[in-house]
């Protein structure tokens, strides 16, 4: 069966079984309509989702901002993570000192979390089952609060189950702080559907599933919660490098489907360190020889077979990778990916076991492995046909092209960003300058470093 590209074809997922709304797919521009020709609101939309809630979970802002940021040992041992855990409690007691004012003193925010399994789209446009996590704050006068604005997280790169966040609080978990409803999706690949491939840099796939999640997590707060939105509330998409480039995805997405932005209130995107533009991080990638993340080729190879399979059906997988590595390495390396059990450290550290190499530009740690070591010559060959296919597969996931922004971009990044190359960033401000707001990590920070940095800005609500 032809695999579709995704959000060319597939249909919205949001309908009443009962044939309460109609839907037409030919393009972008349908969108869900009931029978009186408008969209539907949130509260039907959500009526329509399915979902199944898994766990439920009250945690206190102490118990939320350890879980997070780590226990005394790891706090001791990480300044940065110190400052993070008290400006997360700084601004939870602002805003219990807030709410209790003429109260008794020493009332403190709680928090729910809420795990749940919601129907989305796999690359072939077959319904499955994906999971996801929402918050929401809780105080005890009031029972759970009225929610501010929605915040929908994609979360960054991970190579673990272990480290989804239906499975931790992870660290953008920290964007619950104040009062907003943070519905936080694990991407295909991870929680409910650990069995399947990651869908690494497909934003087209991401966009989607995420979507389906914001519906889905809105559900379950009118299911669990008495309290309501507040009047003027409004909805952002944020996250950093992968979640990054997949928040800008969903932006992408809303601003496509404007009705539906509409009833959603969107607002804006704070996106960090992002590969907007998979095609052009690639190239460079191949411009460098080098890199020191070498779990996103194989994990980007697999994606694009995954859902790109018609278009690569020329080749095998190993047809990207050097002989070496298919003969001594590729093995070991798929068992590791398909278990969900390793994370990117575990995943990368045994690459340089392979191929060790001491780094001349500047790397922190001085690792990297040259890219030779495990890609084949063909697609690292510009005026090769599998080069070419390969970067056609990208393309259709760049997020620079193709679309013009209605609502407003904030984007995050650091020139010094040795994984994801700043040149991500400069394309969003060159293709959209009058929709996009550029934010520098200031420093030489690398990726990790920039990540933290515009973690910071979310933790102090500076965004």
């Amino acid at each position: 069966m032809e695999k579709m590209k995704y959000l060319k074809r597939v249909m919205l997922t949001m309908m009443v079984a009962c044939g309460m709304f109609i839907v037409s797919c030919t393009s972008n521009e349908d969108r869900p309509v009931n029978n009186d020709g408008k969209i539907p609101t949130i509260d039907e939309q959500a009526d329509a989702m399915n979902v199944e809630i898994v766990s439920e979970e009250e945690l206190t802002a102490q118990q939320l901002a350890e879980s997070v940021f780590g226990d005394s040992h790891t706090l001791t041992a990480d300044p940065t993570l110190t400052e993070f855990r008290n400006n997360f409690l700084k601004k939870q007691k602002e805003l219990s000192d807030k709410l209790s004012e003429g109260r008794a003193n020493g009332i403190t925010t709680d928090y729910k979390s809420i795990n749940f399994i919601y129907e989305s789209k796999n690359e072939y446009g077959a319904t499955i089952k994906l999971s996801a996590r929402v918050y929401w704050g809780h105080f005890y006068f009031y029972g759970d609060l009225d929610p501010d604005y929605i915040v929908l997280c994609p979360h960054f790169t991970i190579g673990s189950n272990d480290e989804c966040p239906t499975k931790k609080h992870t660290y953008e978990a920290a964007a619950i702080c104040g009062d907003n409803l943070l519905i936080m999706p694990d991407y295909k690949g991870f929680g409910e559907a650990k069995g399947q491939v990651q869908p690494y840099i497909n934003h087209n796939l991401c966009a989607q599933n995420c979507i389906d999640a914001l519906v889905a997590g809105y559900k379950v707060f009118k299911q669990k919660s008495k309290a309501k939105l507040e009047s003027d509330w409004k909805l952002y998409v944020i996250g950093a490098s992968q979640g990054g480039g997949n928040a800008l995805a969903v932006h992408k997405w809303l601003d496509t489907h404007p009705d539906f932005a509409k009833e959603w209130r969107f607002d804006y995107s704070y996106c960090c360190a992002g590969p907007y533009s998979p095609g052009l991080t690639f190239q460079k990638y191949f411009e460098q020889k080098k890199h020191p993340y070498p779990c996103v080729f194989p994990f980007t190879i697999k994606a694009m077979f995954e859902a790109y399979s018609d278009d690569l059906r020329k080749w095998k997988e190993t047809d990207f990778y050097s002989e070496d590595y298919v003969k001594y390495h590729k093995e070991e390396m798929d068992k590791m990916i398909a278990s969900k059990n390793y994370d990117c450290d575990a995943i990368n550290a045994k690459f340089f076991e392979w191929y060790p190499h001491k780094g001349d530009n500047n790397i922190k740690g001085g690792k990297e492995i040259y890219l030779s070591d495990i890609l084949s010559k063909e697609v690292m060959d510009e005026d090769s046909e599998m080069y070419k296919v390969l970067m056609n597969c990208l393309d259709d996931n760049d997020l620079t092209k193709g679309w013009q922004p209605t609502h407003r971009i904030k984007l995050y990044h650091g020139k010094g960003d040795e994984i994801v190359p700043y040149a991500n960033a400069e394309a969003v401000v060159n293709a959209f300058p009058d929709k996009t707001s550029m934010f520098n990590s200031i420093g030489s920070d690398g990726h990790i470093g920039t990540c933290m940095k515009w973690l910071g800005t979310v933790l102090i609500n500076n965004w």
